[in-house]
């Protein structure tokens, strides 16, 4: 339910009391929205503080939601070591927060590196042409 269309929402009903509109919105959110408030803190007992708290939470995912686009789109560059390219791609999982950085990497550079090491195994799979 978007902020304008609640906040319209508590005008028709006549619900003024603070803490039964942010009971409303939490009710309405649905059940993942209210087991993710549950993990904030602070989150006061009104609708104000409770949307910045949830507002703050979600901005937050969507930033770390483009870091990890951005780590999954860097490949190796052509004139990349695949050390530099390893460093490159630490510095950008960073932002991430991937459980398990070291792997996220690994996997990484087996998906969108080692450009002298894909050609040559597809050479070897496929044979040369000639």
């Amino acid at each position: 339910m978007e902020d304008m269309d609640f906040q319209m929402y508590l005008v028709a009903t006549g619900i003024t009391d603070k803490k039964r509109q942010r009971a409303l919105l939490l009710c309405q959110a649905g059940a993942r929205v209210r087991e993710i408030f549950r993990q904030l803190s602070d989150t006061g007992d009104d609708l104000e503080t409770a949307v910045a708290k949830l507002n703050e939470y979600f901005e937050h995912q969507k930033h770390r939601l483009y870091e990890v686009y951005k780590f999954r789109q860097a490949a190796q560059e052509n004139n990349e070591s695949i050390d530099q390219y390893q460093t490159r791609l630490r510095s950008l999982a960073e932002r991430c927060q991937f459980e398990n950085m070291d792997f996220e990497i690994m996997l990484q550079i087996v998906l969108k590196g080692q450009k002298d090491h894909q050609a040559d195994f597809e050479s070897k799979r496929y044979g040369t042409l000639k």
